[in-house]
């Protein structure tokens, strides 16, 4: 090649990616939360004071736009909801992700009360869409998620094609080793312990996650139960509230025998969505997955330990479940119960 087509060559790359960059400025534009900056900067940097320093809270983020990525810095925490209600494009995902050293960001909402709940999913660590929109094209990775017992920690809704009965876009939600330390608040009755959840037509892919203590809490001495209320009280197992208490020590005559409520599973299925699972541990939960009616299920590695119903229970027998590998999976140990432990443990 001559040096004139090189210059030439040289001249219709610049030209194309001026043209893509003036058509789309923002594209692939990273922006950072780091909970130690000082909050008032345009999340443009990691760096933690200036015009450009990183956004410090969750209720920053904005502006987001298809090929954009969000990075939260690792060993830091929030008690803050992360709404996705953007979507990104086939791709061109919207990714939010984790940077620098130490352990995965954390989002923890185990503390908040009922009061602090404007909106049902400030209930959720991390929701994606809602019961009446929907959202695609996204990347969630490496998060850890202590949830708040109102609603699962991870939630993923599709309600706009629920609504209008058109078919979801395909597995455009991407889950990739996010961690459910606990999906229970110690201070609360128990409304809703999921740790993944998914409703409407929405579609996802599940990559190396984990969750556990998705169940109610662990009875507190002194703290004020109200009849109805389900606690674990240590040997015993679960039990409900008769009546009204309040007492420093655990009086059985004031309890009765009780299973769980209906939200208490790491993994969750409702209406008509789809999930495949690649690589799943759970532990310590109602049941490991849960699939209502109309809903679609692929497992392909999953771990099951200290489920107390069962690893995994379709709801009727029209769900679909679909334990694929067989080379990593155990299945049908019992007809209602379909159990799945990896082999490699």
């Amino acid at each position: 090649m001559t040096t004139n087509s090189r210059s030439r060559l040289l001249c219709i790359i610049m030209l194309v990616a001026d043209v893509i960059l003036s058509a789309c400025p923002v594209c692939g534009q990273v922006y950072y939360v780091d909970a130690n900056s000082t909050g008032y900067g345009d999340g443009t940097t990691p760096e933690i004071t200036g015009e450009h320093a990183a956004w410090k809270e969750i209720s920053e983020i904005s502006g987001l736009q298809p090929g954009n990525t969000v990075l939260f810095r690792r060993g830091n925490s929030w008690r803050q909801s992360l709404k996705i209600e953007v979507s990104g494009e086939p791709g061109n995902p919207i990714t939010f992700d984790a940077y620098g050293e130490g352990k995965k960001p954390l989002i923890d909402l185990s503390q908040l009360q009922e009061p602090e709940l404007a909106d049902w999913r400030d209930g959720c660590c991390i929701c994606v869409g809602s019961s009446t929109s929907n959202v695609d094209y996204i990347r969630l990775s490496n998060f850890r998620l202590k949830g708040s017992g109102y609603h699962a920690a991870l939630g993923i809704w599709d309600g706009t094609n629920t609504l209008t009965g058109n078919d979801a876009n395909g597995f455009t939600i991407e889950v990739n080793d996010v961690d459910v330390l606990q999906s229970y608040n110690a201070n609360n009755g128990d409304i809703s312990s999921d740790g993944f959840s998914m409703a409407g037509k929405a579609q996802a892919v599940f990559y190396n996650i984990t969750a556990t203590k998705c169940r109610v809490g662990d009875w507190l001495p002194g703290r004020t139960y109200l009849a109805g209320e389900r606690v674990y009280y240590e040997n015993i197992g679960y039990v409900c509230v008769e009546t009204h208490i309040s007492t420093n020590y655990f009086e059985p005559d004031k309890w009765t025998s009780a299973g769980y409520a209906e939200s208490n599973q790491c993994l969750t299925l409702h209406t008509s969505c789809k999930a495949k699972v690649y690589r799943a541990r759970f532990s310590d939960c109602c049941n490991a997955i849960v699939n209502t009616a109309g809903t679609y299920c692929e497992v392909y590695e999953m771990c099951v330990r200290g489920a107390h119903k069962g690893a995994v229970l379709p709801s009727t027998p029209t769900d679909e479940f679909y334990p694929v590998s067989y080379t990593h999976l155990r299945a049908h140990e019992t007809s209602l119960h379909l159990v799945c432990r990896l082999l490699l443990e």
